[in-house]
C-alpha cells in the first residue's frame, strides 16, 4: 500500500469520527435545551393545578365557616340526636330549605356535592341529591378520620360512585377545645366536594390548556356503571388502558383527541409506573407537542389513582430542532473544506519527496562526471530542502484534527449555557443590557478558542403489579362492562356460559387487557367481513386445577396460511392506521410470561340454533 493511499484512509477515518463526535456534542445540546422547555410546561401545570386547589380549599372553608355560623342548622343537627326518622325527615326538609341557595351559588364555583354525615356515619342530607339519605359512609378514610380526630380533612378519594376532589369538616353544636368536649359536642361532619370533571373543564375554558384528567378504573363501581351511563360519560384514555378519560365539552377537534401516540406510548406507560410528574414531546402536524403529566394522589395511601395531562405547542422546541439541523449542515461542511486543504497540503508534501529523490538521484550522476555542477545542484538541493520544511510545516496542521475531539466541548457547553440562559431571561424579561453584552462578550471569546479545548464525551443515554385472588365471573363482567357500547354499536350477540365459582390468583386487570385485546380482535373481523350473524362465545370451565376460557366468534375463520403468525409481534393482516400488530403479541406475554398460563388459537365449525358457523377460537388456561 502506498504512502499516499495511508494519507487519505487517515484523513477519511478522522473526518468521519470528527463528524460523529461533532454530531453527538450538538444532539447533547440541542436535548437539554429541549429538556428545559419540558421542564417549564411541566411547572406551568403544575402551578395551574395548585392554584385551582389552593382556590377550591379556600371555597370550601369559607362555605364551612358560613354555615356554622348559621344557629337554626347547629339546632338542627342536633335535634337529629334524639329525633325519630319522621321528624329526622321533617329537620332534614328544613336544613335543606336554608341551604338551598347556598348550594345554587357554590354549584357556579365548581361545587358537586354539598352533604352533612351524622355521627353514626350516616348519610343524613346531600344537597345534590336530597333523596338519598340514610345509608352508611363510614368505610370511606375522609368520615373515619374526621370522626376520630374530630378534624378536617381535605383530598382526592375514591367515593361510592365516582372519586372527587373531598373536604371534610367537623360540626359542633359549640366552641369546644378539649377533647371530652368536643366529643359530646360532635355533630357529625359536613362534606364539599369537587368532581374530577372540573379539573378538565377549568383548564380548557379559564387557562386554555387542552387537558386531559385521567383516573384509574379501579376507582369506579363497575357494578352501578350502567346505572349512571358512565360508559357515555367515560372512555378508556389514550395515554394508559388503565386509565378513564371523561368525555366532557367539544374535544373532538382538539390535539389532544387527535394526536396519535404509538412512538412514545411506551415511554409513557413506563413514566406512568414511576407515579413521578414527567414531560414528552411528539409531533402533531409537522409541530411539537408536549405532553405534561402531573400525578393526583389519593388521600389515604398516597397512591397515584389519576393524572391530569395537558397538551400544548412549543415553538421554541420546533425552532431548536431546525436550529440543529441547519448547524450540523454548516459543521460538516466546513469539516469537509478543512479536511480536504489537509488532504491537499499531505499530497503536496508527498509530491515534494518524491522531487527531493529525483533530484538525488541526478546530483549522483553529474558527481561522477562534472564535479563543477555538485555545487550548483546541492543548492538545489538545499533549496528544496527549504521548501519541504516549509511544507511539512504546513502539513503539521493535519495533527491539529486529531485533537478537534479535544478542542471545542467546553467553548460550546459555555455557548450553549450563555445563549440558552439569554433566552430564558428574553422569555422571563429579566435580561437587562449589561447582562446581555456580557453574554455576547463570553460567546464571542468561546467561539475565538473553539480550536484550542475538547476533552472526550460519552455519549448520552437516557436515560405496582400485586397477585391477588379475584372470581374468574366478576372479572369477565368488569371486562363486558368496558366493552358493552361497542358489543351494542355494531349489533353484536354475546352468548355467555360462565362457572360462578371460578377463583384464581393472578394479575387481574391484565387478563382484562388480554380480554379486551382477543374481544377487539373478533369484533374488527366481524365488522370487516360484514358477517350478518355477528356472534361471540364467552365460556368458563375448569379441568386438571386449571381454569379455562374460551372466546369464540363467527367470523368464518383465520386463513391457515397466517394462524400460527398470530402472536408474532408486528403481525397484522389490518392497515398500518388500524392496528400495530402487538394487541395478540402482548396478551400472550401477559398470559404466559405475567400470569404462568397458556393461550392458543384454532379454527372451530360449530352449530348454534340449528345453523352452522366457522370462527376462531381463543383458549386461555390459567392455573388456580
Amino acid at each position: 500500500m502506498s504512502k499516499k493511499i495511508k494519507y487519505i484512509i487517515f484523513i477519511i477515518v478522522c473526518f468521519i469520527l470528527t463528524s460523529i463526535i461533532m454530531y453527538n456534542i450538538l444532539e447533547i445540546n440541542k436535548q437539554n435545551k429541549i429538556n428545559i422547555a419540558l421542564d417549564n410546561h411541566l411547572i406551568k401545570l403544575e402551578i395551574q393545578y395548585r392554584t385551582l386547589m389552593y382556590h377550591w380549599r379556600e371555597t370550601a372553608v369559607a362555605a364551612y365557616k358560613s354555615t356554622i355560623n348559621i344557629k337554626k342548622i347547629t339546632d338542627i343537627l342536633s335535634k337529629t340526636k334524639t329525633a325519630n326518622s319522621k321528624e329526622r325527615v321533617i329537620l332534614r326538609k328544613q336544613l335543606y330549605s336554608i341551604l338551598e341557595n347556598k348550594y345554587v351559588a357554590l354549584s357556579t364555583k365548581g361545587v358537586y356535592q354539598f352533604g352533612f354525615i351524622l355521627p353514626d356515619k350516616t348519610a343524613f342530607l346531600r344537597m345534590h341529591r336530597p333523596e338519598k339519605f340514610g345509608d352508611a359512609v363510614g368505610t370511606s378514610y375522609r368520615v373515619k378520620y374526621v370522626s376520630k380526630f374530630k378534624k378536617s380533612a381535605h383530598g382526592y378519594e375514591k367515593g361510592k360512585i365516582t372519586p372527587a376532589f373531598r373536604n371534610a369538616f367537623p360540626l359542633f353544636s359549640k366552641s369546644s377545645t378539649s377533647t371530652s368536649d368536643k366529643n359530646n359536642n360532635y355533630l357529625g361532619s359536613m362534606e364539599i366536594s369537587f368532581s374530577s370533571d372540573t379539573i378538565q373543564k377549568y383548564f380548557r375554558k379559564v387557562s386554555k390548556i387542552d387537558t386531559h384528567f385521567l383516573i384509574h378504573k379501579d376507582m369506579f363501581n363497575t357494578r352501578i356503571w350502567k346505572e349512571y351511563n358512565f360508559d357515555k360519560k367515560f372512555i378508556v384514555s389514550k395515554e394508559h388502558p388503565e386509565y378513564m378519560l371523561s368525555v366532557i365539552g367539544n374535544i373532538k377537534n382538539s390535539i389532544s383527541s387527535n394526536i396519535i401516540l404509538n412512538s412514545i406510548k411506551e415511554d409513557i406507560y413506563n413514566q406512568m409506573g414511576k407515579e413521578k410528574k414527567f414531560s414528552l414531546n411528539s409531533v402533531y402536524k409537522d409541530k411539537t407537542i408536549v405532553l405534561s403529566f402531573l400525578p393526583i394522589r389519593d388521600i389515604q395511601d398516597k397512591n397515584t389513582i389519576a393524572w391530569v395531562v395537558s397538551y400544548e405547542h412549543n415553538d421554541f422546541i420546533d425552532l431548536t430542532i431546525k436550529s440543529n439541523k441547519i448547524i450540523c449542515l454548516c459543521v460538516f461542511f466546513i469539516l469537509l473544506i478543512l479536511f480536504y486543504f489537509i488532504y491537499k497540503n499531505l499530497s503536496h508534501k508527498l509530491e515534494l519527496e518524491v522531487e527531493i529523490k529525483n533530484k538525488t538521484k541526478d546530483l549522483k550522476k553529474l558527481n561522477e562526471t562534472l564535479e563543477h555542477k555538485i555545487i550548483a545542484e546541492v543548492a538545489k538541493s538545499k533549496d528544496i530542502e527549504k521548501k519541504l520544511f516549509q511544507s511539512e510545516k504546513l502539513a503539521s496542521m493535519g495533527d491539529m484534527i486529531g485533537n478537534i475531539a479535544h478542542q471545542w466541548r467546553q467553548p460550546l457547553s459555555v455557548i450553549s449555557t450563555a445563549s440558552t440562559g439569554i433566552i430564558m431571561q428574553k422569555e422571563y424579561g429579566t435580561i437587562d443590557e449589561n447582562t446581555l453584552i456580557k453574554s455576547c462578550h463570553t460567546i464571542n471569546d468561546n467561539a475565538q478558542y473553539l480550536s484550542k479545548t475538547i476533552d472526550d464525551f460519552k455519549n448520552f443515554i437516557k436515560g405496582n403489579r400485586t397477585k391477588k385472588l379475584f372470581n374468574l365471573e366478576n372479572s369477565i363482567d368488569s371486562f363486558l362492562h368496558l366493552v358493552e357500547g361497542s358489543i351494542k354499536t355494531n349489533n353484536i350477540n354475546l352468548i355467555l356460559d360462565l362457572d360462578k365459582d371460578i377463583n384464581i390468583t393472578g394479575y387481574e386487570n391484565e387478563l382484562i387487557q388480554c380480554l379486551i385485546n382477543i374481544f377487539n380482535n373478533a369484533k374488527d373481523i366481524l365488522i370487516e367481513k360484514d358477517i350478518k350473524d355477528k356472534l361471540i362465545f364467552i365460556s368458563t370451565t375448569t379441568k386438571d386445577n386449571k381454569a379455562l376460557i374460551k372466546i369464540k366468534d363467527s367470523g368464518e375463520g383465520i386463513p391457515k396460511d397466517i394462524v400460527k403468525k398470530i402472536f408474532e409481534p408486528y403481525f397484522t393482516t389490518k392497515h398500518k392506521s388500524q392496528g400495530t400488530g402487538l394487541g395478540l403479541h402482548m396478551t400472550h406475554n401477559l398470559i404466559v410470561d405475567g400470569m404462568g398460563g397458556t393461550v392458543s388459537v384454532s379454527n372451530q365449525t360449530y352449530t348454534y340454533k340449528d345453523k352452522k358457523y366457522i370462527g376462531a377460537e381463543f383458549v386461555i388456561s390459567l392455573p388456580m
